[in-house]
């Protein structure tokens, strides 16, 4: 991603995969709608910053041009609340969603008081995906294992069922992938891990030897490290 197109495509993918997991929720056809559209909206705030301090890198930003950029989250956010023409139930979505993700800006004490919403907690684990995982102007992005580790071990964050739906919707350690070990062995996900995906039988290239990292004898010297990215296993020659 570009710094030209970083934000529109963020929301698209935010969409995709709210749509996703909405589905894989079996969802109202209108709440799937209605989550999607919020995504699509959900990152207005940085859209309206001025191109010049938005393609500016973090350690470039003085107090003056930070101050800009949250007054556009906080504009973004007034012109959500006041929009009476947007449909209720996206609206309730977004300004929540925006209490939530700009807590010191909007007023995130107040969305810890309101009861949970089924589409803010979809759209706050798409979000956060995305983020971890795309490519980024200042750093490396984590793999899609590390983002689902660490969506699923901040349990008070991101509700279990909604990452549940996201990692049914993905298929990152299906049958037929290979993965990197914790104790450098790579191998192949030949089953499936049930009920927790990162917990598959794995089949070692180094002794083809077959792995069920759903035994807990086995996991507590194995996991599975990441998702190997190619398949060259030739040798070095000197």
């Amino acid at each position: 991603r570009s710094n030209e197109d970083y934000v529109y495509k963020h929301s698209l993918n935010t969409a995709i995969l709210s749509a996703m997991i909405s589905h894989r929720m079996d969802m109202d056809f209108k709440k799937q709608l209605d989550v999607v559209v919020a995504s699509v909206l959900h990152d207005a705030g940085t859209q309206m910053i001025p191109a010049g301090l938005r393609y500016r890198k973090n350690d470039e930003l003085k107090e003056d041009d930070i101050n800009k950029i949250n007054s556009c989250y906080v504009a973004a956010y007034q012109m959500f609340s006041n929009d009476y023409s947007l449909d209720a139930d996206i609206k309730r979505t977004l300004t929540m969603f925006m209490r939530y993700n700009h807590k010191e800006l909007i007023g995130g004490d107040v969305f810890e008081s309101l009861p949970k919403n089924q589409s803010v907690e979809i759209l706050k684990v798409a979000y956060a995906f995305d983020n971890m995982t795309a490519m980024k102007f200042e750093e490396e992005p984590v793999s899609e294992i590390a983002a689902i580790k660490r969506l699923m071990e901040e349990k008070d964050v991101y509700d279990e069922d909604v990452v549940n739906a996201l990692v049914e919707s993905i298929n990152i350690l299906n049958p037929g992938v290979c993965v990197e070990m914790t104790n450098g062995d790579k191998g192949l996900v030949i089953v499936e891990g049930v009920p927790n995906i990162l917990e598959p039988y794995v089949l070692s290239f180094r002794d083809n030897q077959i792995y069920n990292l759903g035994d807990k004898y086995v996991s507590q010297n194995i996991q599975i490290k990441d998702i190997m990215k190619t398949m060259d296993n030739r040798h070095v020659v000197n």
